[in-house]
Parts: structure tokens; sequence; C-alpha cells
């Protein structure tokens, strides 16, 4: 199974990748604020900062665990790879 596309403005088509939309700001503003990665069960790559992972482990919810205002945006993996970069590759998450 391949992974599902996105057309980003800057790179063209590539990977999608689903982040925190506060990773979306570090990719704006060019401040790190932590990034832990995963696949989910398509197999898309998935990321979110330091205070929406703190918020998702509080939320008690188990393996589905969800942050409190976590809202998910869409990026290519050329954008990702350069903000994961930024904050020092990130944690493996799981």
């Amino acid at each position: 199974m391949s992974a599902p596309k996105i057309n980003c403005g800057k790179h063209g088509t590539g990977e999608l990748v689903h982040v925190c939309n506060h990773i979306v700001m570090s990719m704006r503003d060019n401040k790190p604020r932590g990034i832990y990665v995963w696949k989910d069960n398509q197999g898309v790559t998935c990321a979110w900062c330091n205070d929406c992972a703190l918020r998702a482990e509080a939320s008690d919810q188990g393996p589905n665990r969800v942050p409190l205002k976590f809202q998910v945006e869409d990026v290519c993996n050329q954008c990702f790879e350069g903000v994961r970069a930024l904050n020092g590759g990130g944690i493996l998450y799981r």
C-alpha cells in the first residue's frame, strides 16, 4: 500500500503527514516545540508537539490518547522533515 499524497505549494506532490497545528507554527516561526512521531493504522506518518503529547498522556485515553484542543494539519513529507530536523529528529511515540 502506498502512502497517501498531498500537493505542496513548495515541494509539489509528496507523501502526506498529519501534524498538530503547533508543529505548523514551528514551520512558520522556526521555533522548536518538540516533536513526537508515529505511524497511524494506515501507515501515514503523524506527529505532535511536546505540549500535545503531554496533554494526550494526561487524558487517560489508553492507546487512543488524544490531547485537548488538538487540531490536525496536513503537510508534505519534505516540509515535515525540515521541522523534524529543527526539533532534533523527534521522539518515536507509542
